[in-house]
């Protein structure tokens, strides 16, 4: 499709560019347009080079056992499998003869960052940028569908950063009234536990991608300056262990940013959760932290950027954040095709480079704070091309001997209100089951949609881990701290093995296979919410839909609880041929 429109005293002709419609929120509406004059970053990404090899899709990692599995380096993925220089070329050049000014560009990432104004976006992709308010805030949006010129429009697939509307929450929640049995752990307690006896991942590096707050940086001293970490200092010194080396890296423009101690919204502590879990199962990993806008646009340069950081080479990537895959008025207010397709190509690329994702399946049950009595599972967790992370409660601890249940303990508290919170947990709207997972007992409602979550962990703030935000303890937990515990788990057991587990769900489905790999969660517990019904007037408490623990795989805790142990020895035997995960040149 051809259209034309008018700007600066000429036209240019524009070609659609498939799955970018967008619907505003369904609680928003436009109060205004968009100020001409506000500057805006916009990444558009560009096809790879005419002539790349097909990607090995999910059956060929299905097919082929980790330690027999060929990954490329990322000097490598972004010769064969990056943009064409050309390509740039035209890009560059387009973006100088329309006054953009070039923020940063990637072969790799196939992507080109480049700065305008609100009048110059419409212009030349052919929307309509507004402002939308909603009752949480407000937010720069576009309706509809993007046109992309035509002079480029051959070569490029994506456009993000046009609308900034939030993309992901954190999930971090804390406790109150202790249930019977429970005590707050630190992670180090918990990975002997669970029998995570692989080393200390040494050489690794665990990426941890954010989306607000941070961490707080200090320089003191005055010839012989030091730089300390106050709140990240104060949790390794609690559990006996060294700092880390941890690495901030900014994305879009957004740096560590501790933000306002007194702003009791403030996510800090969702960093500083991931950086002390995933630091402290695995001590002697190298920490490199991704700081991203909230955004579509954010989120995915945040997982391009890292997947194909060959400065810290990740090997295993963890996100602690999400978002319901749909909203109440059954439309996707965050992830339009053009978006979902992006996202899971980068998480294949990850997979040819040897890299796992993990993500966790949220902390509201199958309600997913979206309240309007539907089951919902959250995004990206959701992707087949990601491990999605469950949580549990563990109880009774004595020795290594303890109990450990589904995660549910969300309750309305008089004076709180609601309090705790469920692991999330069923089934997507979105993609289709993949082949490794199949479950038909469990499934029988859903046969053909992808299952949440793969694996759990323990998620209650009640058995949770007692960390230092702005120099003040807090006892913490969620399926938030689930990700970064298996993220710090295969990072020790990449340094152990001598190469790279990489795309892990084919795997841990095929594991369930070997004894003792998991502890099967079969407690027939729900993860059904209480939650406020804004629909009824006056508002009323209601229950939202949710699925059951049982024997085998379900919707609450996905294959159970990785055995350490059993995964070591049962799953990748000694025999399990070495190929040495290749290094790209500093």
């Amino acid at each position: 499709m051809r259209t034309g429109s008018r700007g600066r005293g000429r036209t240019l002709s524009h070609r659609l560019l498939k799955g970018t419609e967008r619907r505003r929120r369904h609680d928003a509406r436009r109060i205004a347009d968009a100020d001409p004059d506000e500057r805006l970053n916009v990444s558009i990404k560009l096809r790879r080079k005419r002539g790349h090899p097909t990607l090995p899709d999910q059956l060929y990692w299905s097919k082929t056992p980790p330690g027999k599995r060929t990954f490329l380096s990322r000097d490598e993925f972004a010769d064969q499998y990056g943009a064409d220089s050309k390509d740039l070329g035209v890009l560059l050049n387009f973006a100088k003869a329309n006054k953009l000014r070039v923020i940063a560009s990637s072969l790799a990432r196939r992507t080109i960052v480049v700065s305008g104004s609100v009048k110059q976006m419409n212009r030349i992709f052919r929307v309509d940028l507004g402002i939308y308010a909603f009752p949480g805030g407000a937010y720069r949006g576009r309706e509809g569908r993007i046109y992309v010129p035509s002079s480029i429009a051959h070569i490029v697939v994506g456009v993000w950063g046009l609308d900034n509307r939030q993309a992901v929450r954190r999930h971090t929640v804390t406790s109150q009234d202790t249930p019977a049995g429970a005590v707050a752990l630190t992670p180090p307690q918990v990975g002997q536990l669970y029998n995570f006896k692989a080393g200390r991942g040494a050489g690794q590096t665990i990426g941890i991608l954010e989306f607000g707050g941070g961490y707080v940086v200090r320089v003191i001293g005055g010839i012989f300056k030091m730089t300390i970490t106050p709140d990240v200092d104060a949790f390794f010194q609690s559990v006996g262990l060294a700092v880390p080396k941890i690495t901030p890296v900014p994305v879009d423009g957004v740096f560590n940013d501790p933000g306002n101690p007194l702003d009791p919204y403030n996510p800090s502590g969702e960093v500083l959760l991931d950086i002390d879990v995933a630091g402290s199962i695995a001590p002697e990993a190298h920490l490199a932290v991704y700081f991203a806008p909230n955004s579509v646009q954010g989120t995915i340069d945040a997982f391009s950027t890292a997947v194909h950081d060959a400065v810290n080479q990740p090997s295993v990537i963890t996100m602690s954040w999400g978002g319901s895959e749909f909203s109440p008025s059954e439309s996707s207010p965050n992830w339009n095709q053009s978006s979902l397709d992006a996202m899971s190509e980068i998480f294949a690329e990850a997979a040819s480079m040897g890299i796992s994702i993990l993500a966790s399946s949220g902390d509201d049950g199958a309600n997913c704070e979206m309240s309007d009595g539907a089951a919902h599972v959250l995004y990206p967790a959701s992707d087949p091309w990601v491990t999605g992370c469950g949580g549990t409660i563990i109880t009774n601890v004595d020795g290594l001997h303890f109990d450990e249940n589904t995660w549910n303990d969300k309750v309305l508290d008089p004076v709180y209100g609601f309090i705790g919170g469920a692991t999330g947990g069923g089934f997507s709207r979105i993609f289709n089951k993949p082949k490794w997972q199949q479950h038909p007992k469990s499934m029988i409602r859903f046969p053909r949609r992808r299952g949440v979550p793969d694996i759990a962990g323990n998620g209650s703030p009640y058995s949770g881990y007692k960390i230092f935000v702005f120099g003040q303890a807090a006892q913490i937990g969620g399926t938030s701290a689930v990700a970064p515990l298996y993220a710090g788990f295969i990072a020790t057991l990449n340094a152990r093995l001598g190469f790279n587990l990489g795309y892990l769900n084919p795997s841990l489905y095929q594991a369930k296979l070997f004894p003792n790999v998991f502890r099967d969660i079969d407690d027939g517990r729900s993860n059904a919410v209480l939650y406020l019904d804004l629909a009824t007037f006056p508002v009323s408490i209601a229950t939202s839909p949710g699925f059951r623990s049982g024997a085998g795989w379900d919707a609450c805790t996905g294959l159970g609880v990785i055995n350490g142990a059993g995964f070591i020895e049962r799953f990748i035997p000694a025999e399990t041929a070495v190929v040495p995960p290749k290094k790209d040149k500093k």
